[in-house]
């Protein structure tokens, strides 16, 4: 039975066709290589569903419906199985030796967004949906190396939040696995610094294996291709090494003087209102991308406002690393070429004498009563992870802990003498 639903939201209508029980899923999509590393256009459908389901003469279309490609009689994809329709067989099989395909298509899918339809063979929709290339949607997947992967495939395929960004180059005819080959990754960035204390841009490389990796000769591109960075010979990273790329070599060292494992300068700098970043090895092969913005839901205290962009400490090659979860904002100044640790770790306690918080531990509300001037209070974890933060005392005297999960904090208050901390348990 097929179904027509219609979405009303602020300013326009979404109109979805589907039909119940379609048990396929559009799964993958890759809509913009990177350049350099093209494998074409391609599309992956998954069968989630516990039966073979026959694909014999469907169609799957762009949003010109004249851009249809037929699916051939035979075509059945098993249960739990996928099936990956590409552009060019040529790019494809060059990047993808041995992946099964079929196609090819007889068109490409657009860079700036595209609808996607997939129809039976009676011409009813079974899945349609409409990705971009701009918010909500991730960056990602334009021209950056990586594909966009559906999170779960019963979903809503129209909700950005239901996608995540897929490894480099992606994983057709596959389901999503950890990102294991993505070895040496982008684990801080500063792009638009503080004005009056400028070390200008920078951005951290760190190994994560247990293993010597050599990126000598390696390339440093943003999102424009002829923005390039090569690395010199002899540039080792040892095992959980980090090393700093900097953009300004003397208004670096001015703010961090003792960071000597570093190297630079590139010639281009990392946008104020989102940038990728992308490395590449001594033959072009595209090794990781990251792709970040200056909108919430990423942290804005990174854009101007002496903070950076860092890499969740819980991180791991899991997650998508393109997702502004993945991210916080650390601590004033950064934390270049070190890992993450809680800022001013060592507060003296003595400093909270006039100040109220209650209660400890906390439910849903945590109130503040003080006597002394406060400069700024943040939440953070026991990682040093900032989940809150406030320029004084809350307007209303209280601070709202509902979107947090139960467990313990560290609550944190500057006042103009120092730093107080103290534990905080939030119960649920």
């Amino acid at each position: 039975m097929r179904t027509l639903k219609i979405v009303s939201c602020i300013g326009f209508t979404v109109l979805t066709s589907f039909s119940a029980h379609s048990q396929i899923a559009i799964s993958e999509i890759n809509y913009n290589s990177d350049s350099l590393n093209s494998p074409g256009d391609w599309i992956e459908l998954y069968n989630y569903s516990g039966n073979s389901v026959d694909l014999s003469n469907w169609k799957i279309m762009d949003s010109q419906p004249v851009n249809a490609f037929t699916i051939p009689g035979g075509t059945v994809i098993p249960a739990n199985g996928r099936l990956v329709l590409a552009e060019n067989f040529t790019k494809f099989d060059q990047r993808f030796p041995g992946i099964p395909r079929i196609g090819p298509l007889s068109f490409g899918l657009a860079g700036s967004g595209e609808q996607i339809t997939l129809m039976d063979q009676n011409g009813i929709v079974k899945v349609q949906l409409t990705y971009d290339d701009s918010l909500p949607w991730s960056k990602c997947a334009d021209g950056m190396g990586r594909t966009l992967e559906i999170i779960n495939p019963q979903g809503n395929a129209n909700d950005p939040s239901n996608w995540r960004c897929g490894c480099v180059m992606g994983s057709p005819n596959a389901a999503f696995s950890p990102c294991t080959s993505e070895v040496v990754i982008v684990s801080e960035i500063n792009y638009n610094s503080d004005s009056v204390a400028n070390p200008e841009d920078w951005f951290e490389l760190w190994n994560t294996s247990n293993g010597v990796v050599n990126i000598s000769g390696w390339y440093v591109r943003d999102d424009n291709n002829s923005n390039v960075f090569q690395f010199p010979a002899n540039t080792v990273l040892n095992p959980q090494a980090r090393l700093v790329v900097f953009r300004d070599a003397a208004a670096f060292a001015a703010q961090h003087p003792n960071v000597s494992n570093k190297v630079g300068p590139f010639s281009f700098g990392l946008s104020n209102s989102g940038d990728c970043i992308r490395l590449y090895d001594n033959q072009n092969r595209i090794k990781f991308t990251v792709c970040y913005s200056d909108k919430s839901p990423w942290p804005v205290e990174a854009d101007g406002g002496g903070y950076t962009l860092e890499l969740d400490t819980l991180f791991n090659n899991s997650k998508d690393v393109c997702s502004p979860a993945s991210w916080f904002a650390g601590c004033k100044g950064g934390s270049p070429g070190k890992a993450f640790s809680p800022c001013n770790a060592s507060l003296p306690e003595d400093l909270l004498a006039g100040i109220s918080i209650f209660p400890n531990p906390a439910s849903e509300i945590l109130y503040f009563e003080t006597e002394k001037p406060v400069e700024e209070i943040t939440l953070t974890d026991l990682n040093g992870k900032i989940l809150m933060r406030f320029n004084g005392p809350p307007d209303n005297g209280f601070l709202n802990l509902s979107p947090l999960p139960g467990g313990l904090y560290i609550l944190k208050i500057r006042f103009r003498e120092g730093f107080a901390a103290q534990r905080l348990a939030i119960v649920r």
